[in-house]
Formats: structure tokens, sequence, C-alpha cells
């Protein structure tokens, strides 16, 4: 969505204890559009928010000094559903990622020349806040027109929506609504099977009644269990035949009904009631209840994509590409600071065209984030790691030169060429990679030159068949702005 419209609707305070920084970045969200309003002091602050609350707080890193460790508890008891975003200078980020687990919504490179970092970030905020707020009214339109049979039970379901609406996590809100269906059921027993797609396996993570440590570690592996499997079956788990011999073999439970989590048209899991009549499946209020959840868990789903594709690809958790190209734009220019070598290494999966035909979307991901699963597991803590485009990654080395590129680009490729994808791709075995490598100094003066030279030289593979390396070859005329020692390439 374009969050620019209703940007004027939400309130962003700026608080730096620099005056010229926190002046520009002010400027930057007022011109954006942005309600808002810039402070300096703890006291400035605590003054205003109880008459202004705002929904992000722009917090510069320093500042937390100045305010305290306790400032941000404080502040999200004070404003629970607030949005802070730290913002600190590129090489002090990392050590900002811990604030994330105390409740910070995101953290944010500084760049004195391009505040739009900070822009996207605060609009990705808006944005969770409006799908919310969105979600709210459909919820008010749609579910309070269900007609439940029996006994009136819209009181009930009124004080759950509202104890579901307080909810901040997946375990949260399916204990939620365990505990409500149990209510309904007289206490029957519930247990929810999650399904894990990287392993598409339904396994028990919680229960109603039932101990857990009962039922804790039973699964299905569907793969195996089940003739052709495919994810769209469990849109209707009662044809699971799978589930029906576990619950028999496991639990001696022959009448049982099961529910499908549903979220955006993708089965996240299924709900079991067991010992109940299958008559049970046209509950109206159990329906009702299972609605409201797949919304819950849309929205929490929504806030964990809105918080990391900042930075990272949403299939592969990989760098995205913009990200990606900023990191390469800056280890260009250190890398310039420092005289040392960075290669960029392009991996381009060949068999794109089979993928697509053979595959569908699920299957493509779940063939992806394996493709972003060996280039983590086989590349070294400082190497960085991105995917620029549908079937293509890069890979910066820094300090490394161009004999060494190659080399790990060789080694990348056969580990590809050799990896088994049946095991999460039931019938697509192996799949292979042409490779490009360019370096700066030697090929390219800044990113966009060592950009084109890898993806030339990925080309060059193309044309020549695919599964192969090729080095880039530097421009003619080329000058490199320094020469490199033998120690360095």
């Amino acid at each position: 969505m374009k969050i620019n419209q209703y940007r004027p609707s939400f309130t962003v305070f700026v608080i730096d204890g620099q005056l010229a920084r926190g002046e520009e970045v002010y400027k930057t969200f007022s011109l954006a559009g942005y309600t808002t309003l810039k402070f300096q002091t703890a006291e400035q602050f605590y003054e205003t928010v109880k008459e202004n609350p705002p929904h992000t707080i722009l917090l510069e890193q320093d500042m937390l000094i100045v305010l305290g460790d306790t400032f941000i508890e404080e502040v999200i008891e004070l404003l629970p559903e607030v949005h802070i975003i730290i913002y600190a200078d590129q090489h002090e980020l990392f050590s900002t990622s811990h604030l994330i687990r105390r409740g910070v919504y995101d953290c944010v490179a500084y760049h004195e020349d391009n505040l739009d970092f900070l822009v996207r970030a605060v609009d990705r905020a808006s944005e969770c806040d409006y799908y919310i707020y969105m979600n709210e009214q459909l919820k008010n339109r749609s579910l309070r027109n269900e007609g439940f049979s029996g006994k009136n039970e819209m009181p009930f379901f009124d004080i759950w929506i509202s104890q579901l609406h307080e909810k901040r996590n997946l375990k949260e809100v399916i204990d939620s609504f365990l505990t409500e269906t149990s209510r309904h059921l007289s206490k029957k027993e519930i247990i929810y099977f999650k399904y894990i797609p990287s392993h598409q396996s339904l396994v028990a993570s919680q229960s109603i009644v039932t101990n857990i440590d009962k039922v804790r570690g039973l699964g299905i592996e569907l793969t195996r269990e089940e003739k052709r499997f495919s994810i769209d079956i469990l849109k209707t788990p009662m044809k699971l035949q799978s589930l029906k011999k576990l619950l028999k073999s496991a639990l001696n439970v022959n009448q049982y009904v099961a529910f499908p989590l549903i979220v955006n048209g993708i089965p996240e899991g299924i709900f079991v009631i067991l010992n109940i009549d299958i008559n049970l499946q046209g509950d109206t209020y159990i329906k009702s209840c299972v609605k409201a959840l797949a919304l819950k868990v849309g929205q929490i789903n929504l806030i964990k994509k809105l918080h990391t594709v900042s930075i990272h690809d949403d299939k592969t958790r990989v760098l995205n590409r913009e990200y990606f190209l900023d990191t390469l734009k800056n280890e260009i220019a250190r890398s310039r600071r420092l005289t040392l070598p960075v290669t960029l290494v392009l991996i381009s999966l060949d068999q794109t065209e089979e993928v697509q035909s053979q595959l569908n979307q699920y299957e493509q991901d779940m063939l992806l984030k394996m493709c972003a699963t060996i280039l983590r597991r086989h590349s070294r803590v400082n190497d960085i790691i991105g995917r620029l485009d549908k079937f293509n990654f890069g890979l910066i080395l820094p300090h490394t030169g161009k004999l060494g590129g190659a080399i790990k680009a060789e080694r990348m490729r056969r580990i590809f060429e050799s990896a088994d994808f049946s095991k999460v791709i039931s019938g697509h075995k192996s799949i292979t990679v042409s490779v490009g490598v360019s370096e700066y100094p030697s090929h390219s003066k800044s990113y966009e030159d060592i950009l084109k030279t890898a993806d030339e030289a990925v080309d060059e593979v193309k044309k020549g068949g695919s599964n192969k390396v090729c080095l880039a070859s530097a421009p003619a005329g080329f000058i490199p702005d320094f020469v490199l020692d033998g120690s360095k390439l």
C-alpha cells in the first residue's frame, strides 16, 4: 500500500540530544507529511507524551545512555502499542540489535546524506498500525454478524475477542483459542498440530486439558505418510489418513473433529478436538472463533514481515536487494580507504524455466530457502549474503581478492551441484548454478561497476551452457583506483 496519504494521521516523536542532527531528522519527517515533534531531554518528552501520545518514537542510540537503561521499558509500559525505532551509525548498528528483545520495533542505520531509511522504517510501522486498524474494522463488520446456534454465546465471544486483541505472539493467541473453544465444548480435549514447512510435517505443539507432555513429540511426516501430499490437503484435515492413524495408535481416539488454521490462504496448522461427534464440524461458534484467530495470526505475521522487510528478504531471510546494494556501496568505500580488495560473487540458479513450470509457488519458496541455507552454512562470519532478484543471490567478500573470490565461488558451485534438494522438495533432486566473480579495485570503481561486471561474467557462463564459474574482466582502458600487491589478491 501507499502510506503517503495517511502520514498526517500518524504522530512521530524524535528524541536526539544532538541539536543539528535532531533538527534534520525532524525536518525530514515534517516534509514527508508526518505530524512530528522533537525533544532533547526526557523531561520535555514526558511532559508532552501524556497529552499527545505518538505512534512512533525515533530514538538516537546515544540518547539511551542519557535517558537511562529503563527508558525503553518505561515507555512501553506507558504506551504499550508505540513503535520505538533506534537509529545509529552503520558501524554501531550491530550493538543495538539486542534492543529488539526489549521491545524495540526496529534498529536502522543513520546516513547523514540519506534519511530515506528512517522514513521507510516509520512508514512500515505506520502501515502495521493501519492494517491492524483495518482488520479490527473487518472483525467488527463481519464476525459480529455470525449467527450462533444453541445458547447465546455472543457475550462470551465479545469478551474473548477483546482478550485476543491484547495478545502479542503466536503462542498466546493459540492458547487463547484453545481455552475459549474448550470452554464452549465443556472442557473437551484439544490439540494444536503446527505445520512445519521446512520438514512438511505436523507436530503437536500446544494443547488444552490434555497434558502436553502426553502428546509432545507426536507428529506426522506428511510426504511419507500421505500419498501425493500437497499443502492444500491441510485445508480439509479430516481427509488426512495419517492423522486418523496417529490418533488411534498413540491416543486410542476414534472420534475427533479437525479444524484448519488458514491464514491468508495458507494452512498454518490444525486443531484436533478429541472424542467428539463428527457433526461438530458445523459448529458456528467454533468457525467464528477460527476466523477471528486467523485474522489475529495474520496481524502478527504482518508485523513480523513489516519489521524484517527493512533489511531482509521475506522468503529467504538473507539481505534484500536494496540493503545488500547499500552494503556493497559501503564496503567499496571502506575498501578504498583501507586499500584492501572486496569481491562480489553473483550466483544465478540454472534450470529456472523447469523450476517455474514444475514447482508451485510454495515449492519454489522452499527451494530458495534451501539455497539461502547453503550459502549461510558455507560462508564466513564476515561474508555478506543477499538476494538480488527471484533466482539470483550475491555474496560480498570483504578483504578478499579476485583469486580468493574465484576459489570460494567454485567451492559454492560444487556444493550446490552435490546438494540433494529432494529432502525438501519431493521429486526435485538437483540444481546447478552459474557464478560470476568481480573485484574492486581490479575490475571496477563503484558498486554499479562491480555489479555490472559480475553480471556480465554470469552471462558469459550462460552463453556457454551453465554450472561454471567465470572471473570478470576489466573494461578496455580501465585504470584501477589503486594497485594491489600480490599478498592481497
